[in-house]
């Protein structure tokens, strides 16, 4: 049976997640990964694992024919429906994601609306448009792992307190369904009439919001026993991804 161009067909599927990442996905060690990246073909029972875990066809990742997917239209309505039908998707609100399959590999684009709003990363603020500017393109595979498509929306990053990590007018992923705050992780958070880019910290009675530039930027503390502060805070949503213009 041919076996050439597997290596490429996993790598594909790999996208952006790490060796480590994927062999933890499929239940196998980075060093058999590293040989199916060679052009090693996994034993069936691999195989199994890697398309359940990916929703794509054995054909397809065995010999490289046929769709990626073993039902494109079904692939097309999981990646985006979450809660919603894929008829209504792509219709201009936000957090709406909308769905194209390029040839000729059947490798799936989820497009992600960027809305009309700029998060602030600083002092100054802007408030959230529902007004969407356009949309990206990201591999579904890679984006459903992450979350619901249709719960996220990219925005544009304003300010310089989340430097080095995030530069002012870098482009956020950000997963509105991702409100429960885990420490460390960065948030869009809404506090009074800003919007804001900050790690959370997450204490006994507190959150603490925290610039990665901590020269310039101290953190705020807010005391979440105090109802008018408590609501005033509003979790927005997860960032999941940036990125930046060279």
């Amino acid at each position: 049976m041919e076996q050439n161009g597997i290596g490429e067909r996993i790598r594909a599927l790999m996208g952006p997640d790490s060796p480590a990442d994927f062999a933890d996905k499929v239940g196998v060690t980075v060093r058999a990964l590293n040989n199916y990246l060679a052009g090693r073909m996994p034993k069936a029972e691999v195989r199994k694992r890697i398309c359940t875990a990916y929703g794509i066809s054995p054909m397809w990742l065995f010999q490289g024919q046929g769709a990626m997917y073993v039902d494109s239209k079904m692939a097309d309505a999981s990646a985006i429906s979450c809660g919603q039908s894929a008829a209504n998707a792509g219709q201009g609100e936000v957090g709406t994601a909308d769905v194209s399959v390029v040839a000729p590999d059947g490798v799936q684009t989820i497009y992600v609306p960027k809305v009309e709003a700029r998060l602030s990363a600083g002092t100054g603020s802007l408030e959230v448009s529902d007004n969407i500017k356009g949309y990206f393109g990201f591999r579904s595979d890679w984006l459903r792992r992450k979350g619901c498509p249709t719960q996220m929306v990219l925005m544009s990053i304003t300010g310089d307190s989340m430097r080095p990590t995030l530069e002012n007018g870098d482009l956020a992923l950000v997963n509105l369904a991702q409100t429960d705050v885990v420490s460390g992780g960065i948030y869009a958070v809404g506090v009074d009439d800003s919007v804001l880019v900050k790690r959370l910290d997450k204490r006994p009675g507190k959150i603490v919001l925290v610039s990665d530039n901590r020269d310039a930027y101290a953190p705020q503390e807010l005391d979440m026993t105090d109802e008018i502060v408590r609501e005033s805070l509003r979790v927005i949503g997860r960032v999941l991804w940036w990125c930046r213009e060279a």
